[in-house]
C-alpha cells in the first residue's frame, strides 16, 4: 500500500501511520509538507523534527516545499498511490495576505472561497496520482462553521472522474499521536468534530453510487431539499420559510460568487 501526505504542518499524522496498526499494509509512504523545512521547525518546533525523525528512521521519505495544488511539479506522471490524504487544509496565512494585497480577498466570504480553491486544486492534481480502480484521496476537515460552508463533499465535482465514495467521522484516537496544528505558529484545534471525506474514480456498473445518495453533508432522506443550505424539509411550506431567512440569503449570495469564481477559473 502506498501513501502521500501533502500539508501535514508537524508531521504527526504521518508519524502516527508508522506507528498504528495500518502500519504493516503500507509499502512506500511519503509525506510532504507545504513550508519549507527552516520554516517549518520555526513554526512548529522540535516537536516536527522529532516526528520527522521517526519518519525516516522508519524507512520513509519526508519532502518539504510541496504545493499540494501542484503534485506534478514533484512526481513523474507515471507514480501512483493507493491513499493520498489532506488532513484539515488550510490556506496559509503568508498566502492569505499576499491575496488581501491581490484584492483577491476582502471578507470572510472571500477565505471561505480561498479554502474551496485549495481544495479543488488538490483534488484536481491528486486524482492523476491515484491507483485504479481502488485509490482513493482522502481529505479531512472540522465540522463546525466555517468550514461547514466549504461544502467539501460538493469539490470532487471540479476533479472529474472523482466521486464522493463515502463521508466517516473522523476518529483521532485511530491514529495514536496524531497532533492536529494550524497553519500558524505551532497552534492546536480539536479534531474530535471532524468528518474524513474520501474520494475515488468509480465507474458506472453496480449500485447507485455513494454520491447520490448524499446530499452535500447529510443523507438525503427527504424530496423537499434546500440545494444552497443543504436543508430538507418535510414540506414546501417549511422551505418557503427558510428561503426568507437572512442566512440562507447569506449563503446563495457566496454560492453565486463561488459560482462565479469556478466559472473564471476552471471554465
Amino acid at each position: 500500500m502506498s501513501v502521500l501526505l501533502v500539508g501535514d504542518g508537524n508531521f504527526s499524522f504521518s508519524r502516527s501511520l508508522c506507528s498504528s496498526p495500518p502500519c504493516p499494509r503500507i509499502t512506500s509512504l511519503i509525506a510532504t509538507s507545504y513550508d519549507n523545512k527552516t520554516s517549518l521547525i520555526k513554526k512548529y518546533g522540535e516537536g516536527a523534527q522529532r516526528n520527522i525523525d521517526e519518519i525516516v528512521s522508519s524507512g520513509w521519505i519526508v519532502k518539504h516545499d510541496v504545493d499540494a495544488r501542484r503534485l506534478e511539479k514533484y512526481f513523474s506522471k507515471d507514480t501512483r498511490f493507493d491513499y493520498i490524504y489532506f488532513m484539515h487544509p488550510l490556506v496559509d496565512p503568508d498566502d492569505r495576505v499576499r491575496m488581501v494585497f491581490d484584492g483577491k480577498i476582502n471578507n470572510g466570504e472571500d477565505i471561505i472561497i480561498a479554502n474551496r480553491l485549495l481544495i479543488a486544486d488538490f483534488l484536481r492534481s491528486a486524482k492523476d496520482f491515484l491507483t485504479l480502480p481502488h485509490g482513493e484521496i482522502r481529505v479531512a476537515c472540522k465540522d463546525t462553521y466555517p468550514y461547514t460552508w466549504w461544502r467539501v463533499s460538493q469539490l470532487g465535482k471540479l476533479a472529474r472522474p472523482l466521486k464522493l465514495k463515502k463521508v466517516e467521522l473522523f476518529r483521532n484516537d485511530d491514529f495514536p499521536g496524531y497532533e492536529p496544528r494550524t497553519v500558524e505558529m505551532d497552534k492546536s484545534f480539536p479534531s474530535a468534530k471532524s468528518k474524513m471525506y474520501s474520494f475515488g474514480v468509480l465507474n458506472d456498473e453496480g449500485n447507485v453510487e455513494f454520491e447520490e445518495q448524499w446530499y452535500g453533508e447529510k443523507e438525503l432522506k427527504l424530496q423537499i431539499v434546500c440545494s444552497i443550505c443543504e436543508k430538507q424539509f418535510t414540506s414546501e411550506a417549511d422551505k418557503a420559510r427558510h428561503l426568507k431567512t437572512e442566512k440562507h440569503n447569506i449563503r446563495a449570495k457566496l454560492e453565486e460568487k463561488w459560482a462565479k469564481t469556478v466559472e473564471e477559473i476552471y471554465q
